[in-house]
């Protein structure tokens, strides 16, 4: 019983170390705090090379040395989302994990249940789904 209680308590620290680890150095970089690293991200950076960071935990600074440098920008770009440090759109990305994007006709991407794929529950208050099954090019959201 007790060897089962630490075998559980490691790996709930090695879950927070891991989970921790990817979050902190996710947030290294992300200049402009959405969620990933793109070429705005690496231009903020190369704009304020030779400047001293704001502080320890300042995303610009990506080797923490105290100075925004030509170096951080480089060590930006290896860790860029997309291949080629691509931007971002943000309107093709899922919110609600719905499988659908607000660029492939999602017209409330905060639901997973409103969805142009959603099958139309009566009396449920979202109309959109019938909309979409009804009329498939409507753009009425």
């Amino acid at each position: 019983m007790t060897r089962r209680i630490i075998r559980t308590a490691n790996l709930l620290i090695l879950a927070f170390v891991f989970i921790y680890s990817n979050v902190s150095r996710a947030a290294v970089c992300d200049v402009d705090v959405d969620l990933d690293i793109d070429r705005d991200d690496v231009s903020l950076i190369a704009l304020a090379r030779n400047t001293p960071a704001d502080s320890v935990d300042d995303p610009r600074d990506a080797d923490g040395d105290g100075i925004i440098s030509v170096n951080d920008a480089r060590q930006c770009v290896l860790q860029c989302t997309l291949a080629h440090c691509a931007i971002v759109d943000p309107d093709d990305v899922d919110r609600d994990a719905d499988g659908f994007t607000e660029n492939q006709g999602d017209c409330d991407d905060t639901n997973a249940a409103i969805n142009p794929g959603a099958i139309d529950i009566p009396g449920n208050g979202n109309r959109r789904e019938l909309r979409w099954h009804r009329f498939p090019d409507s753009v009425d959201c």
